[in-house]
């Protein structure tokens, strides 16, 4: 958790738990964490409902954390027959159950349970799919979303060790078949052992984040109704990884989606953008407008404001105000 901060003085910390062997492993190296620092931890545990058995399961790591002192919350996910992309849509249903309850709770923090296995078999995944750079950077260790954190702190470690760990202490897990399952990638992809050996290289990530983020810093300007503009001349003189890592991060947050769009679709964008030529596209949920001198990026959908300012954003009235005041 050192290198995840900052965190509150007493940490307001959700779980991700599912019942398996990393996710309990975490809620429980990480209530004692919390706890050590006078703070709260709750997990949250989505019931997929695509097993007969997955409500009895979910009662059952429920009564289990609930017999060590961690509060469980079991967020159902309502829904009709799910017959395509099985995994994809539960992920998707999941990550949106999760972080509504805990900003709900009022964390700032969600903890997931990625191991160093994990991490391997997505690099293995995207390489198959011809990712490159930021694509083999693996799973990120931290995650700005619009209302929370996503905070992986097991990247660095192997499943096995996870196991060592429950087994020393006594500690039962469940196991989901689905990862087993050959009809899904990951679970083919661990069977054959294709992910075994491979690393990711999170330099390219941090690379171009740490550029995005000067570039933003120095040239934006935001505006707090989910619109931003920086010059034109500014973006051109980006390197073309760099324009297109900055894009994608800026897409993702201001349609507040967990994934920038498809690689080519960015590289697409960085081109006309870096061109002469005005016009108008949308890509992610936003609508991109530029001149000769500006790029505006918005969502394409009105969406509610994180925060609700404490005063009325009016600086005219009140710079009125300072120039009529005396001296």
């Amino acid at each position: 958790m050192e290198g995840l901060g900052p965190f509150e003085p007493r940490p307001r910390i959700g779980i991700a738990l599912s019942g398996g062997a990393d996710s309990v492993c975490l809620t429980l190296l990480a209530h004692d964490w919390a706890t050590a620092r006078g703070g709260d931890l709750h997990a949250f545990l989505v019931d997929h409902r695509l097993r007969a058995d997955s409500t009895a399961e979910a009662a059952l790591v429920a009564e289990r954390m609930a017999s060590r002192g961690v509060p469980v919350t079991v967020l159902p996910w309502q829904h009709g027959p799910v017959g395509s992309r099985i995994q994809e849509r539960a992920r998707q249903a999941r990550y949106a159950l999760l972080e509504e309850a805990v900003a709900g709770w009022g964390g700032l923090h969600l903890l997931l349970g990625h191991h160093a296995d994990d991490q391997a078999e997505t690099v293995a995944m995207r390489r198959a799919r011809g990712s490159g750079g930021v694509g083999l950077s693996g799973m990120a260790a931290i995650v700005e979303r619009p209302q929370l954190r996503l905070l992986r702190p097991l990247l660095a470690w192997p499943k096995r060790s996870l196991i060592d760990w429950l087994r020393r202490a006594g500690i039962a897990w469940v196991e989901d078949p689905s990862n087993a399952d050959p009809r899904f990638a990951r679970a083919l992809l661990r069977a054959r052992g294709a992910a075994a050996g491979l690393a990711p290289d999170p330099a390219v990530r941090q690379e171009r984040a740490a550029v995005a983020a000067a570039f933003l810093a120095r040239h934006a300007e935001p505006d707090p109704t989910r619109r931003l503009q920086f010059p034109r001349s500014a973006f051109r003189a980006l390197p073309v990884e760099i324009g297109c890592h900055l894009l994608g991060t800026i897409l993702a947050a201001l349609a507040e989606r967990p994934y920038p769009p498809r690689a080519r679709a960015l590289a697409r964008l960085q081109a006309v953008l870096a061109g002469t030529e005005a016009g108008a596209a949308t890509l992610g949920g936003c609508m991109v407008r530029f001149g000769p001198r500006w790029i505006r990026l918005r969502p394409e959908r009105e969406l509610p404001l994180p925060w609700q300012p404490p005063v009325p954003l009016a600086p005219a009235p009140f710079a009125a105000a300072a120039e009529l005041a005396p001296g």
